[in-house]
């Protein structure tokens, strides 16, 4: 039987360095038989094959002025003739995938975080009365023009259920559909031995147990509990270390709480790492961290980190009160359910360190979930049906 080909744009608004899985997951589509065509913000034009039917295209980033960046796609839906565009991300996006749905293309647009979370994480930062008056300004503004925009889209993507809810909170209703974040399993199943091993020698880990923490050092994460968390462990279990794995405006914090607590030379601190060298930390380690803040926009979150974790097969301790969080640990039984709280998260550190063989059935457990759930092969059905279902092709 044929097969309908859908010709998708995707407008990702990131650049080409890391692409996060509600990008990634779309691209797939392209190992169907789909053409794809990526735009990414960059310095230079970049066009290269990566995978059959697969494109990518970065302009400079001075195209990205409104009026160059809608010339700029009228002249790829000339050569392309997209039937369907995704899109993510920013206001520019926003406003390109409307002008594009104006000239009868499909259009699907990507939420993966509550409208008010950049506006609460700027807002955070901001250092003067002056910068606040401007950050809520710029909200009122973005939050109205993304409502407008959300309400003409054919389709919304929500990576969460309590992101789903919180668009419906602002009056969109029935045409939400939700896709979580997923995991490239074979990029973590396949870590060559000499890779883990040479990653532990560079970071002075032998003959530790590894913790390993992978996301942003900021202060909106508040991960100070993390380390006064390990702290405890530290003074129960001595051949233990700790990898906060990323940067952030939080570090040199992190770094003199740890020296004060005694344990500084127990903690690595990375720094930013090439997105490449991720799977092979996780590997390289032997319990893995997510410990989100439970503040309203986090707890809306799908955090990427957990299926990265799993995928490895690496038993995890996440906090509960993250509804992701909870969703996929009491399903894949690849970790355990903790509160937000210093001695909580040590105690279920210290659990899985004292039964191997429980931590052994997380992590066969994990993996084995991830890949029948939450793998790309089996999300990017979801995202071809949904495609198709939107142009009236459904086979």
């Amino acid at each position: 039987m044929h097969r309908p080909r859908l010709n998708i744009l995707l407008l990702t608004g990131i650049k080409h360095d890391y692409v996060p899985p509600e990008i990634e997951i779309p691209m797939y589509l392209a190992s169907l038989g789909h053409n794809v065509v990526a735009v990414f913000q960059g310095e230079k034009f970049m066009q290269y094959a990566i995978i059959k039917n697969y494109k990518v295209i970065v302009p400079y980033k001075r195209i990205f002025h409104i009026l160059n960046y809608i010339n700029f796609l009228k002249r790829l839906q000339k050569i392309w003739r997209f039937n369907v565009v995704f899109a993510s991300r920013n206001l520019l996006n926003a406003f390109a995938c409307l002008f594009l749905k104006i000239r009868g293309i499909r259009t699907i647009f990507i939420v993966e975080n509550p409208i008010e979370q950049s506006w609460v994480s700027r807002r955070f930062k901001a250092n003067n009365k002056v910068y606040k008056f401007l950050i809520d300004l710029l909200y009122v503004f973005k939050r109205h023009f993304i409502l407008f925009c959300l309400k003409r889209f054919d389709l919304i993507v929500a990576i969460s259920h309590e992101i789903k809810q919180d668009i419906m909170r602002h009056g969109i209703m029935g045409k939400i559909t939700v896709v979580p974040e997923g995991v490239q399993v074979s990029r973590f199943i396949y870590v060559p031995k000499e890779d883990t091993d040479s990653l532990i020698k560079r970071y002075k880990a032998d003959s530790s147990i590894l913790i390993t923490y992978v996301g942003t050092l900021d202060r909106l994460r508040n991960l100070q509990v993390l380390i006064k968390a390990f702290s405890i462990v530290a003074s129960k279990k001595n051949n233990v270390k700790l990898m906060l794995v990323g940067d952030g405006d939080d570090a040199i914090f992190l770094k003199t709480l740890a020296d004060r607590l005694g344990i500084l030379q127990k903690v690595i601190f990375t720094g930013w790492v090439n997105p490449k060298d991720i799977p092979k930390i996780i590997t390289a380690s032997d319990i893995c961290i997510s410990i989100v803040p439970p503040f309203s926009f986090y707890k809306a979150s799908c955090p990427i980190k957990i299926h990265e974790y799993l995928a490895a097969g690496k038993p995890i301790v996440a906090n509960e009160e993250i509804p992701e969080h909870t969703k996929v640990i009491s399903e894949s039984k690849g970790g355990i359910l903790t509160t937000y709280d210093c001695e909580a998260i040590a105690s279920a550190i210290i659990k899985i360190i004292d039964n191997q063989q429980e931590a052994l059935k997380m992590s066969e457990n994990g993996r084995k979930w991830i890949i029948t759930n939450r793998s790309y092969d089996i999300l990017v059905r979801h995202i071809e049906k949904m495609c198709l279902e939107l142009l009236g092709r459904v086979r």
